[in-house]
């Protein structure tokens, strides 16, 4: 079978398609025909060298989200027979003409869905699931806040929390990203003002917003994620808010993650320690 494979760590040049051996289901496995695949964060991870594939998969050939057709099975696995069209997360080598998976970890796919769609369903939504039902029970009447709207965890989180029966309220980063997609520009009409409303409410009750863009670096209230240089500020200045943080009274309750200037002008603030 053909699949795409990374002959070493690097960049594009390490991407391949070649020719492997075909496999056999076991035990509860089944064989997926791959019609698509996703591409994920983690495939380029490993492709950089930096995320190895998990022990019991092809190490060199990526893919952790599928959409095919079961053309075989395990001889305990009953779930999916033959024909069936399922969809699901495996440990790798989903970038493959055919892939084993374990029964319990594909599911059939919608009738409402094709291939195509269903292969971009798994990592997200099985995510955001997991945060909003497993780990945060939300449900009819509660309200739900989905900072990043407009990313793939993002957009799913906000059709499971609606479906749930809960008020969903979406932020995206800059009123760019909304104008960039109807559908988004849909979705988070009106955040701006129930956003107001939101910090007016947490000050009522002694919770403020951290925005320090443009003051020093404060290591007691902010997360430095990293430095950039030639800023044109002086060294420690928060030139960039990646999110905001907040406190109750005195006590911090999430930092603020920022961007600061590590060299500029006279009048330093001093270089940041970014690895506390």
């Amino acid at each position: 079978m053909r699949a795409v494979v990374f002959t070493g760590s690097g960049g594009r040049e390490v991407v391949a398609v070649m020719e492997r051996p075909e496999v056999e289901p076991a035990g509860e496995e089944v064989l997926v025909a791959v019609r698509y695949a996703g591409l994920n964060p983690a495939d380029l991870a490993q492709r950089a060298g930096s995320y190895p594939a998990p022990a019991g998969v092809p190490s060199d050939i990526p893919g952790i989200e599928v959409a095919g057709t079961v053309v075989a099975c395990g001889p305990a696995a009953t779930e999916h027979p033959p024909g069936t069209r399922v969809f699901g997360i495996v440990g790798g080598g989903g970038l493959a003409e055919r892939v084993l998976v374990h029964q319990r970890h594909v599911t059939r796919v919608p009738e409402a869905l094709d291939e195509q769609a269903a292969a971009a369903v798994p990592e997200v939504f099985v995510t955001a699931h997991d945060a909003i039902c497993t780990q945060g029970k939300v449900g009819l009447g509660d309200v739900l806040v989905v900072n990043g709207a407009n990313g793939g965890v993002g957009t799913a989180a906000v059709q499971i929390g609606l479906a749930a029966g809960a008020r969903v309220i979406a932020t995206v980063r800059s009123p760019e990203l909304r104008e960039r997609d109807d559908q988004m520009k849909t979705l988070v009409v009106g955040v701006e003002l129930v956003e107001k409303d939101l910090l007016a409410a947490f000050e009522k009750h002694g919770v403020k917003r951290i925005a320090p863009l443009g003051e020093p670096f404060n290591h007691e209230y902010h997360q430095a994620m990293y430095e950039v240089e030639n800023t044109g500020h002086p060294s420690g200045t928060v030139v960039e808010l990646l999110q905001p943080g907040y406190v109750l009274h005195d006590r911090l309750l999430r930092p603020a993650m920022v961007v600061v200037a590590k060299d500029g002008t006279p009048g330093a603030h001093g270089r940041v320690d970014t690895t506390a």
